[in-house]
């Protein structure tokens, strides 16, 4: 007796632009790292690559995580209710890793273990406090308690200075110490002389036009206390290399 064959279901139409834009995003991902594979096996890359094109591996590969997390948390529905079931003219001799890894209900045992390390780094910092202590997050009083404090705290210590008007002043109270005659403003005109033109402005006739003092010279500003400025510009590799915690010779 021949038994009737019953006809795959039919997925909607957006379910199937949901996988595909998953698909979509996994193939990105996938070319990513292996053009990421492919540079660091080149000879002339060893034993990195250099820090620029590291930077642009890494920012490559963020991008492609972030769209694959995003397509994966607007259809995370669809996808956890989703199961596989092979067709019969699925080629599963030639491809039977593939296959294991479709029809798979649970995670590698070196993704799951790397998964949970992952987790258990970014619960130690969750929140602002170590994992296995109290939650930090303030309620509301204590927020309202702190806010009160910080007015207070920025009252006490800028209030000598809006006595002396200093927040008024061209200048700042180090440069006013060293001689404002040395400092570099990037302006054509004189700030400390300012006032007194002004002065002068108003007794001469109102027709008289009153023109800018420019300085022949520009005065240098002072080098800082043990900066050597004869020394070359420091490499990008270095910046990059010190922004990332390493030595920098």
């Amino acid at each position: 007796m021949a038994q009737t064959q019953t006809p795959a279901q039919t997925l909607p139409q957006e379910h199937i632009k949901a996988i595909d834009h998953l698909r979509m995003r996994l193939a990105g991902l996938s070319t990513s790292l292996h053009l990421l594979q492919e540079d660091l096996a080149k000879p002339q890359n060893d034993p990195l690559l250099a820090w620029p094109q590291l930077q642009k591996a890494s920012t490559n590969l963020g991008q492609n995580l972030d769209g694959l997390a995003s397509a994966l948390s607007a259809q995370r529905q669809l996808f956890t209710s989703l199961h596989l079931h092979p067709l019969p003219n699925f080629p599963a001799h030639t491809q039977q890793g593939l296959l294991e890894q479709l029809v798979r209900k649970k995670l590698d045992p070196r993704a799951e273990a790397w998964i949970e390390e992952s987790v258990n780094v970014s619960k130690e910092q969750s929140n602002g406090v170590a994992a296995g202590q109290e939650s930090g997050t303030l309620t509301e009083a204590e927020m309202q308690d702190l806010w009160s404090s910080a007015m207070d705290i920025h009252q006490e210590v800028l209030a000598p200075w809006m006595e002396q008007d200093l927040f008024s002043d061209d200048f700042t109270v180090l440069e006013r110490e060293n001689g404002v005659k040395n400092v570099v403003t990037g302006l054509k005109r004189d700030l400390a002389d300012e006032d007194d033109d002004d002065e002068d402005d108003k007794d001469d006739d109102g027709d008289k036009m009153v023109e800018d003092t420019v300085k022949p010279d520009v005065v240098q500003a002072p080098a800082a206390n043990g900066l050597n400025t004869s020394l070359p510009p420091l490499p990008l590799d270095s910046m990059l290399k010190f922004a990332h915690g390493q030595d920098v010779p």
